[in-house]
C-alpha cells in the first residue's frame, strides 16, 4: 500500500477547509440552548383542547338597557394540558446539533477537492481518480483517490516545498487515509480531522440512538383561571336591539395554545327573544319617572310628562299583554314572582303618569296620590281662624280702591292718600262691621240646613254643588260692602272661572258664556281669583242695593268640566269693617329682587306693631292691576316682623301687593 505524502499546498488547503467547517458549525449552534440545557429547561404547558361551555353561557341574550356586568363569565375553563419535560427538550437540541454537523461535514468533503484543483494539484500523466485528484504515475487507489509516489519529490514544486521545515514533509498520522477511504473498513478520520462530539456524523447515521431518549409528554385534564375580554371592535352598548358581541378568554402567560386549537367564545346579543320580551318591557318602564314626584314639592313638575315616552310605553305594554295574558301557554313567557310584582308596580307608574297627562283640569279624586300628595293634603287642611278684615286691610293688602263717596280721612289710614271732596248729600250713618262664617250653614235650596260643601273640595258634578254660605245682617251698610272669600286651588290662569252670586241671582238663567265656555248670568258679583294648589283670598265689591236685612246667601259655582275648589271661609266687610284694636301699625317694605329665567321674585319685609304679643296668621297676594288676577300668594305667621317672597312673570307690570 503506497502512502502519498501531501504537498504543502494540499495540506494548507485541507487545514483551511477544516477551520472553515468548524467555524460554520459553531456559528450555527444556539449556545444559549446548551446553556439552558445545562441549567434545566423550564417546563412548558401546552393547551391542546378546551371543554365545552354550557349552552346558557356560550349563547346569551340580554334585554335592552342591560349592563355588561349582567353577562355570565365563568371564572375557570376546563382544558386538556400537555406537559413537555426537560429531557425531551434536551434531546431535541442534540438532534438538531448533530444534523447541523452532518451537513457541515459533507460540505467539507465537497469543498476540499475543489480547493486542491484550484491550487494545481494534478498528475503528470493527466489521469485522475474518481475524486478528481491525480497521481504522478497515473495509478489510482481502489477508492479513486490519488496517492503520490516518492519519485515526485524531485520536481521543481517539490524543491520549493523542501525549503519548509522537515516536520511538514513527514507524512504524519493525520495524513494517513481514513477508514472511510478503505473499501473494507469503516471510515476513520485522522486526529486533526477528527470532528468534535457535536460534529460526529457516525452517531447521526445510527438511527437507533434516538430510541435512547424516550418521549416524556404527559397529558391531563385540569382547570385554569381566566378573565374575559370583548373581541369585537365596538364597546358594549345595550341600547339597541340586534347589537352583538363576542367575548374570548384571556389565557395566563404560563400556558400556550397548541397549533390549530381555537379559544372558546361567549356570544352576547341584545334581543327580545326567548323570554327577553319581558326584560325589554321592564327596562322601558323603568325609565319612566315616578308620578309621585309631580306635586311632591307643592309645585307642578310638568317636565316628568313626556307624551311620546308614555305612548311608546303603553304600546309596548299592550302588545306584551296581548301575547302573554292568554291561555296559549306554548307561546306564553314565563317569569318569576318577583318579575311579576315588579311589572305590576311599573304598570301602576305608567297609569299614574297617564292620569296626570289626561287630567287637564282638577283631579276629582281627592285621594289621588299624584294630585293630592301629603304636602298638598296638609296645605288643604289648613284651618286657622283668620283675623277680621277691615276696609283698611282691603285697601292696603288687596288693592281695593276706597269708595268715591264718604271716603275716610287720610289720617285714618295712616298712609299718604289724597283727600276726596265731601259728598254733596249728607252721609248716611255708617254701620261698620265685619261678619265672618267659617262653617257650613246653608244648602242649595236656601232653607238654612247645612249640606256639607264648606271646607271640602267641590266640583260641578257634585250633588252638593253650588257652594253657599249665609250671613245675617241686622243693619245694612250705607257706604261700602266687600266680600272676602278664602279658596283653595283656583286655577285662574288655566281658564277656571268660579262665579259668585248673591241671594237668588243664582237661580236666574245662565244666559252668558265666557271665553272658556262657562255659562253664567250678568247678575254675578264677580269670580274667584287664585293660583294652582294654593290658598288665595278674593275680594269682591258688593253693590249695596243687592244686600237686604236678614239672611243673605253667597253662592259659588265651580267652572265645568273637571275643576274643583275648596272654600274655607267668607267675610263681609261693611262700611269699613271692624278693626283689631291691638294692631297699631302694619307695613310692607319692598327689598331685593332676583330674576330666574322669565320670572322675577320680589323680597319684602313685613312689620307688625301691636299692643300685645299675639301671633297673627298672614296672607299676601300679588295681583295684576289691569286684570285683578292673582299672580302669586304666600302665607305666614308673625308677631312683629317676617320676610316674604312673591314671584311674577318678568314681562308683567302694574302689580299690587
Amino acid at each position: 500500500m503506497k502512502i502519498h505524502k501531501l504537498k504543502t499546498g494540499e495540506k494548507a488547503t485541507r487545514i483551511t477547509a477544516l477551520v472553515l467547517t468548524a467555524a460554520l458549525i459553531f456559528t450555527s449552534i444556539d449556545l444559549a440552548v446548551f446553556a439552558a440545557a445545562n441549567e434545566g429547561i423550564k417546563t412548558q404547558e401546552v393547551i391542546t383542547g378546551f371543554g365545552e361551555l354550557d349552552e346558557s353561557v356560550a349563547v346569551q341574550l340580554l334585554p335592552v338597557g342591560a349592563q355588561e356586568s349582567e353577562i355570565v363569565f365563568p371564572d375557570t375553563l376546563t382544558v386538556m394540558l400537555e406537559t413537555n419535560s426537560v429531557e425531551e427538550s434536551t434531546g431535541d437540541v442534540t438532534q438538531e446539533t448533530e444534523a447541523s454537523a452532518k451537513e457541515n461535514t459533507e460540505a467539507e468533503e465537497i469543498q476540499t477537492p475543489e480547493k486542491d484543483t484550484e491550487h494545481g494539484g494534478s498528475t503528470a500523466s493527466g489521469e485522475s481518480t474518481d475524486t478528481g485528484e491525480s497521481m504522478d504515475s497515473g495509478e489510482s487507489t481502489d477508492t479513486g483517490e490519488s496517492i503520490a509516489s516518492k519519485e515526485n519529490a524531485g520536481t521543481e514544486e517539490d524543491a520549493a516545498e523542501e525549503e519548509k521545515p522537515a516536520e511538514e514533509e513527514q507524512p504524519t498520522e493525520e495524513e494517513q487515509p481514513t477508514e472511510e477511504e478503505q473499501p473494507t473498513e469503516e471510515e476513520k478520520p485522522t486526529e486533526e480531522e477528527q470532528p468534535t462530539e457535536e460534529e460526529q456524523p457516525a452517531e447521526e447515521e445510527q438511527p437507533t440512538e434516538e430510541e435512547t431518549l424516550p418521549p416524556v409528554k404527559r397529558t391531563q385534564e385540569t382547570s385554569i383561571h381566566v378573565t374575559w375580554e370583548n373581541n369585537t371592535e365596538d364597546s358594549f352598548d345595550s341600547s339597541a336591539l340586534g347589537n352583538h358581541y363576542v367575548y374570548i378568554p384571556v389565557i395566563p402567560e404560563e400556558y400556550r395554545l397548541a397549533d390549530g386549537v381555537s379559544l372558546p367564545q361567549i356570544s352576547v346579543t341584545i334581543a327580545a327573544k326567548g323570554g327577553q320580551g319581558l326584560a325589554e318591557l321592564l327596562a322601558l318602564l323603568e325609565k319612566l319617572p315616578d308620578p309621585l314626584t309631580y306635586l311632591s314639592t307643592g309645585v307642578e313638575n310638568k317636565e316628568i310628562i313626556d307624551p311620546e315616552q308614555l305612548t311608546e310605553a303603553r304600546e309596548k305594554l299592550d302588545a306584551w299583554l296581548a301575547e302573554n295574558k292568554t291561555e296559549d301557554t306554548e307561546n306564553k313567557e314565563t317569569f318569576s314572582g318577583e318579575e311579576e310584582e315588579r311589572l305590576t308596580e311599573l304598570i301602576k307608574r305608567l297609569e299614574g303618569l297617564e292620569h296626570i297627562r289626561d287630567t287637564e283640569t282638577d283631579c276629582i279624586d281627592l285621594k289621588c296620590p299624584y294630585h293630592y300628595p301629603e304636602l298638598i293634603q296638609q296645605r288643604m287642611a289648613e284651618d286657622e281662624l283668620p283675623e277680621l278684615l277691615t276696609l283698611e286691610d282691603l285697601v292696603e293688602d288687596y288693592g281695593v280702591e276706597p269708595p268715591e263717596e264718604n271716603a275716610l280721612p287720610a289720617a285714618a289710614w295712616d298712609i299718604d292718600l289724597p283727600l276726596r271732596a265731601p259728598a254733596k248729600a249728607p252721609a248716611l250713618t255708617p254701620h261698620p262691621q265685619t261678619l265672618m262664617v267659617t262653617t257650613d250653614n246653608e244648602n242649595n235650596s236656601h232653607t238654612g240646613k247645612a249640606d256639607g260643601d264648606i271646607d271640602v273640595s267641590m266640583g260641578v258634578s257634585d250633588k252638593k254643588h253650588p257652594i253657599e254660605l249665609a250671613f245675617t245682617l241686622d243693619e245694612l251698610p250705607t257706604q261700602s260692602a266687600y266680600l272676602a272669600v278664602k279658596a283653595y286651588d283656583v286655577d285662574e290662569d288655566y281658564g277656571e272661572t268660579d262665579y259668585v252670586y248673591l241671594n237668588d241671582d243664582i237661580y236666574l238663567p245662565m244666559d252668558q258664556t265666557n271665553q272658556s265656555g262657562k255659562n253664567y248670568n250678568k247678575e254675578t258679583i264677580g269670580y274667584l281669583s287664585g293660583t294652582d294648589n294654593t290658598w288665595n283670598t278674593t275680594i269682591l265689591e258688593i253693590p249695596l242695593e243687592k244686600l237686604k236685612k236678614g239672611k243673605n246667601v253667597i253662592s259659588v259655582t265651580v267652572a265645568p268640566p273637571g275643576w274643583i275648589v275648596r272654600i274655607d271661609w267668607m267675610q263681609l266687610v261693611l262700611d269699613g269693617g271692624a278693626a283689631d284694636p291691638d294692631i297699631e301699625k302694619f307695613s310692607l317694605e319692598l327689598q331685593d329682587t332676583s330674576t330666574k329665567g322669565k320670572t322675577v321674585t320680589v323680597q319684602s319685609l313685613v312689620t307688625i306693631r301691636q299692643k300685645g304679643k299675639k301671633e297673627y296668621a298672614t296672607e299676601y297676594t300679588l295681583t295684576q292691576t289691569e286684570t285683578g288676577n292673582a299672580l302669586d300668594a304666600c302665607f305666614g305667621k308673625a308677631k312683629s316682623q317676617e320676610q316674604i317672597a312673591l314671584s311674577m312673570p318678568l314681562n308683567l307690570s302694574l302689580i299690587h301687593i
